[in-house]
C-alpha cells in the first residue's frame, strides 16, 4: 500500500473538497475508489445517443428511483432548452451537464468527478459553480484535477499530491471575504445605510479609481532594466525573459513560472519575484498567483461572487482573483481596453 493510499485512507471532509495531481497520480487515486461503493465521473463514458436530453435523465431517475422534479433538474443546469435534443448531438459542454445531472439523481452520497471543468467555455463553468451547492444537502463531492486555478473555484479545501502525500493548502479567500463584509458592516453603521453586495459591486465599478496606479504601471514599464528569471531542466538552463510569462503559481514555498504553453519550476518564492516583477506590469493577484499585466484579457465575475482572470491564449485557464484585489486591478486598467464580464 503506498504512501498516498495511506494518505486517502484517512482524508475527511465536509461537502466539497479537491484534489490536485499528475496523471500518474488521478490513476492510482480513481483506482483506490473504484474498490468502493462510489459514483465516479470520469466524463468519457457514452449516453444511449439515440434519446433526447430529457428521456435520458428519466430513464436514469427511474433507474435510481429519484424522486426529484426533472424540469428543476433540467432548469437547474440550464438542460431545458435541449430537452428534446438527441444526445448525439449534444456539443462536450452539454454533455458535460447532464453528465452532473446525471450524477445528481443516482442514489450514492459519495460522488468523485475527475477532470469536471477541463475544456469548458466560460458560460459552462459559472452553470456549473452555481449547480454545485445543490450537492451539498445529500452528497459529499470530491475533485480530481489537473489544475490549481480549478480548484481555487471549485473549494475552499483543496489538497494537493507531494512526494505521494496529500497537502492542504491555504486559502485565505474565505478569511478576505469576512474582513471586506466586516468593514462594510461598520461603514454602514457609521452612514446608517445599508447596501446589499451587488451595490457594492456596481459602486466599485462606477467608483473613479486614482490615475496614479495607471501611471505607475506605465513608468515601471519604460525602465530598460534587464533581468532574466532563471530555471533549470533536466539538461538545461533557461533565461527567461519576464514579458514572455504568462503567471506564475506558487508551490510549496517554490514558483511554477508558465509561458510559451509550458511550465517550469524555479527556485523562487513568490514574494521574492513579485518584488523583481513589478517593474516589468506583473500583479499579486491571489496569495498564490502573480499576472503579467500585459497578458491579461479579461475579469471574469462569477455568479457566486468571486472572480478570476483569463490571460490571452489560455482559454482553459482561470486565475484566481482575490476579492480585495478587485478594485486595485481594475485600476491598471482604467485607461486600456480589458474586458469585465458578469456571468
Amino acid at each position: 500500500m503506498t504512501d498516498l493510499i495511506n494518505h486517502l485512507q484517512s482524508l475527511d471532509f465536509k461537502n466539497h473538497a479537491c484534489i490536485v495531481s499528475n496523471m500518474n497520480q488521478q490513476k492510482e487515486i480513481i483506482a483506490y475508489f473504484n474498490k468502493k461503493d462510489i459514483w465516479i465521473e470520469t466524463f468519457n463514458t457514452p449516453f444511449h445517443e439515440r434519446l433526447t436530453v430529457k428521456e435520458q435523465l428519466k430513464f436514469y431517475m427511474k433507474w435510481y428511483g429519484a424522486t426529484y422534479n426533472i424540469d428543476d433538474v433540467l432548469q437547474s443546469l440550464k438542460l431545458h432548452e435541449y430537452s428534446n435534443v438527441k444526445v448525439k448531438k449534444l456539443e462536450y459542454d452539454e454533455y458535460v451537464l447532464l453528465k452532473i445531472a446525471l450524477a445528481y439523481v443516482q442514489d450514492n452520497k459519495f460522488i468523485i468527478f475527475k477532470g469536471l471543468l477541463h475544456n469548458l467555455k466560460v458560460e459552462t463553468v459559472d452553470i456549473i459553480l452555481n449547480a454545485l451547492p445543490q450537492f451539498d444537502t445529500e452528497h459529499k463531492v470530491l475533485h480530481i484535477l489537473s489544475y490549481l486555478d480549478h480548484a481555487l473555484l471549485l473549494s475552499n479545501e483543496v489538497y494537493q499530491v507531494k512526494k505521494s502525500q496529500l497537502k492542504r493548502l491555504e486559502v485565505y479567500e474565505d478569511r478576505e471575504l469576512l474582513n471586506e463584509r466586516t468593514e462594510i458592516s461598520k461603514k454602514s453603521e457609521q452612514s446608517a445605510q445599508v447596501s446589499t453586495n451587488n451595490d457594492e459591486l456596481d459602486s466599485m465599478k462606477n467608483e473613479c479609481i486614482p490615475e496614479n496606479i495607471s501611471r505607475e504601471i506605465h513608468s515601471n514599464l519604460s525602465r530598460s532594466n534587464v533581468f532574466r528569471i532563471t530555471v533549470k531542466t533536466e539538461d538545461k538552463t533557461l533565461f527567461i525573459n519576464p514579458e514572455d510569462i504568462n503567471y506564475i503559481e506558487g508551490a510549496e514555498g517554490k514558483v511554477n513560472i508558465h509561458f510559451n504553453g509550458e511550465s517550469f519550476k524555479g527556485d523562487y518564492t513568490l514574494n521574492e519575484l513579485e518584488e523583481k516583477l513589478k517593474v516589468y506590469g506583473f500583479y499579486r493577484c491571489h496569495r498564490s498567483y502573480i499576472i503579467n499585466l500585459q497578458k491579461v484579457t479579461e475579469m471574469i465575475t462569477w455568479s457566486k461572487n468571486s472572480y478570476s482572470i483569463k490571460i490571452d491564449g489560455l482559454e482553459n485557464t482561470f486565475i484566481p482573483l482575490s476579492r480585495n484585489k478587485v478594485k486595485e486591478i481594475q485600476g491598471y486598467f482604467n485607461s486600456h481596453s480589458v474586458q469585465f464580464t458578469e456571468n
